[in-house]
């Protein structure tokens, strides 16, 4: 029997190499029942890159538009919603994701940009305590055909920002941080690309201004210390935002999208972000 062996490589999140299948899939519904949805594909993985080895991570589900896209399979219209309350802990029990007609569009939006498999959004600027760090436009801007501008990804922990925003934003922190108990060390995993303190994450938080994203249309995305910091072991904790590889896309991962309602309606083509407590929406 012949096989359909598949290879995706996407942005900064986890690669793989498999096997194509189909499977039947049982949902839950929004009014207590469940749902059968046939023949969905996935992919039975044989080799991946940069999947987390010590976590509770088995695979990746993608939300994609393509036409092979599970968004297509469920409801009426493709659209759908998640929120995460704590990205760092897997046993956090109000995380949750939405498919279908039974999405949470909440709060305020912004245009939607679909391009090569993507989720583009137009970001405006980007602030610390209030005030606008002095970005180009240009490190924002979205090129058609190009591989630039800025992604919405939920496969990306970290968010990866073009260079012109952020030395930017490297430079206001550090700046912060000057002069404050937490020293800056070196650990060999950062290799260079990312500044880190000796201390703990949640200490630095409480004294660290909102970090705000804002997106054209009014919506924003603000990061107290735990989204804007991540701690990386007992005594280090580091910047979660990166520089981009040059040619890349910039990418605001799913720690900075922490204790938000993000719902995507592709057929209106807006993508919505509302604050709140996840723990709300179970009840």
């Amino acid at each position: 029997m012949a096989q359909c062996e598949f290879r995706l490589t996407y942005s900064s999140a986890p690669s793989a190499v498999g096997i194509l299948a189909t499977e039947q899939l049982t949902f839950s519904t929004s009014d207590g029942g469940t749902t059968v949805v046939p023949n969905i594909l996935f992919g039975c993985t044989r080799k991946t890159r940069d999947l987390p080895q010590q976590s509770h991570m088995t695979g990746v589900m993608g939300l994609g538009p393509g036409p092979n896209s599970l968004l297509w399979r469920i409801g009426t219209h493709p659209k759908f919603s998640y929120c995460i309350g704590d990205a760092q802990n897997p046993l956090y029990p109000y995380n949750r994701l939405e498919l279908g007609d039974g999405a949470i569009m909440e709060g305020y939006s912004t245009p939607l940009v679909i391009e090569s498999g993507r989720y583009y959004v137009d970001v405006v600027r980007i602030s610390l305590g209030g005030s606008t760090l002095e970005i180009p436009k240009s490190a924002f801007a979205k090129t058609p055909g190009v591989d630039d501008g800025v992604i919405v990804d939920t496969g990306a922990k970290m968010t990866y920002l073009h260079k012109d925003a952020y030395d930017v934003l490297e430079f206001t922190v550090r700046d912060w941080l000057r002069g404050s108990k937490w020293t800056r060390v070196y650990p060999e995993f950062a290799r260079g690309r990312q500044i880190c303190y000796g201390g703990k994450a949640r200490e630095a938080a409480e004294m660290f201004p909102l970090l705000g994203i804002h997106f054209a249309g009014g919506a924003a995305l603000y990061m107290d210390g735990l989204g804007t910091f991540l701690q990386h072991d007992r005594d280090i904790f580091c910047l979660a935002f990166l520089e981009a590889d040059y040619g890349e896309s910039s990418c605001i991962g799913i720690l900075a999208q922490q204790n938000y309602n993000v719902g995507f309606d592709l057929s209106e083509k807006k993508v919505y972000f509302q604050r709140i407590d996840c723990k709300e929406l179970d009840e």
